[in-house]
């Protein structure tokens, strides 16, 4: 059995980051490849940040009854993952390789691969990943075999975020690249004024499987309720009062899933991140969905469920912006400049969605 490197966004409390891990994997195995993931951990941050992160732990556990972890390891890696881990050990762990610092790339015999596959999520962003170079294979750059590919690689804006020096790197490291494809339209426009690379855009990993192969491969259960689900990285006023407007004139009560895993200093249960099971079957059973997230809208897209996109401007437009604009509900998202109580009682023809997306899915 030829086997792939499957080059990943670290592994943390991401429900989409694992998903898409998840789906690429899943594909990769259904083609009869043996998957190894390649978990690049970011790098230890300094002695000094690590010091100042306790001592703010401390403090605010002293003068406000907290009781989070004082460690920068435990508090942003181990305890958020807690109830992800099942998730993680039945279907990845088995596969992946950590990676921990630079060293650790020369421990791995490269040409035992048929390719490299660096995946989807915002891989080539580089304030976002601890080397940015890792996802263009420098460290097997000397390699000619294997083959090298970028599936749905996303630099997750439309504005180049690179230094000169980083440019030019990566201009010369995509040079070796036997295939590019990325998961928006502009980092189709980008790979080619900046890299001089001609790419191609396809679907992130987790829009290859239909909404039906999640619920029978992960076992979901489908239980409708009358709920409006919220699933908010960046929770705001703005938009817990959007939730609610529509909640009441849907007749329906809310339900915050994403908890807040974003507040380094909210209660250690808020900052654990719901199980996989619990994320994926609440936005299954919702009456409607309301994201900033974009894996959530994603599988609120997959299920089949009303839904509405608040745009996210500091993390990203563009990936939110091209999926929905390639299956014509661009509508979907806002922005402040449109009315999000008029999309109730507008419907969503999942026929033409669903055809829409076969077409991408068999490009």
């Amino acid at each position: 059995m030829q086997k792939v490197a499957l080059v990943i966004f670290p592994i943390h409390s991401s429900h989409g980051c694992i998903l898409q891990t998840f789906a690429l994997k899943s594909i990769l195995e259904d083609f009869g490849f043996h998957v190894d993931i390649i978990n690049r951990h970011w790098n230890k941050p300094s002695l000094l940040y690590r010091l100042k992160f306790s001592i703010k732990r401390i403090l605010n556990n002293i003068f406000k009854g907290g009781n989070l972890p004082l460690l920068w390891e435990d508090a942003c890696c181990s305890f958020k993952l807690r109830e992800l881990n099942s998730f993680i050990n039945q279907y990845l762990s088995f596969q992946v390789i950590d990676i921990k610092d630079e060293d650790d790339f020369d421990t791995i015999d490269w040409n035992q691969y048929h390719a490299l596959v660096v995946g989807s999520d915002q891989t080539w962003r580089p304030k976002y990943v601890s080397n940015v170079y890792n996802y263009f294979f420098n460290f097997a750059e000397q390699y000619i075999y294997p083959l090298k590919i970028a599936y749905a690689a996303s630099f997750g804006t439309d504005k180049w975020e690179y230094s000169e020096e980083q440019t030019k790197v990566v201009k010369r490291l995509i040079s070796h690249f036997d295939a590019v494809a990325v998961r928006e339209v502009s980092g189709v426009s980008l790979c080619k004024e900046f890299l001089g690379s001609e790419a191609v855009r396809v679907l992130d990993p987790t829009l290859l499987f239909q909404g039906e192969e999640y619920i029978k491969r992960l076992g979901l259960k489908v239980n409708s309720q009358d709920i409006l689900a919220t699933f908010f990285l960046d929770r705001t006023k703005e938009k817990c009062q959007i939730a609610d407007d529509i909640a009441k004139k849907l007749g329906i009560s809310v339900i915050n899933v994403n908890r807040d895993i974003e507040n380094q200093f909210a209660t250690i249960q808020m900052q654990i991140a719901p199980s996989m099971t619990e994320w994926l079957e609440i936005n299954l059973a919702a009456k409607f969905v309301i994201v900033d997230s974009f894996h959530a809208m994603v599988f609120a897209i997959l299920f089949h469920k009303q839904f509405l996109v608040i745009g996210n401007i500091q993390r990203g437009l563009s990936r939110f912006q091209s999926v929905l604009d390639s299956i014509g509900l661009l509508d979907r998202l806002y922005i402040s400049n449109s009315d999000p109580i008029s999309l109730i009682n507008n419907p969503i023809d999942w026929d033409v969605v669903d055809a829409k997306l076969q077409i991408q899915r068999d490009i």
